[in-house]
């Protein structure tokens, strides 16, 4: 998928049966670490919500870089 510049973007995915896919702490981290491993390197994460079946992703296409501190977080 190709991303246009000034764009904002929403993506979002839940599990099957609403079964737990973040079951402790870590499991927020590692897939937080592993999102902004990747998508840092095109877009800028404007917020995004992680819950136990859940994940919720705003973001636009990057012209310069934010930092992660930048963001804003809620997790359930």
């Amino acid at each position: 998928m190709e991303l246009e510049h000034n764009r904002f973007y929403h993506i979002y995915n839940r599990s099957n049966n609403e079964e737990i896919v973040f079951k402790d702490r870590e499991n927020y981290s590692y897939f937080l670490n592993k999102y902004f491993h990747y998508v840092n390197s095109f877009a800028d994460t404007l917020a995004y919500c992680l819950c136990r079946h859940i994940f919720t992703f705003s973001f636009t296409s990057r012209r310069k870089k934010l930092k992660q501190s930048e963001t804003i977080s809620v997790c359930c």
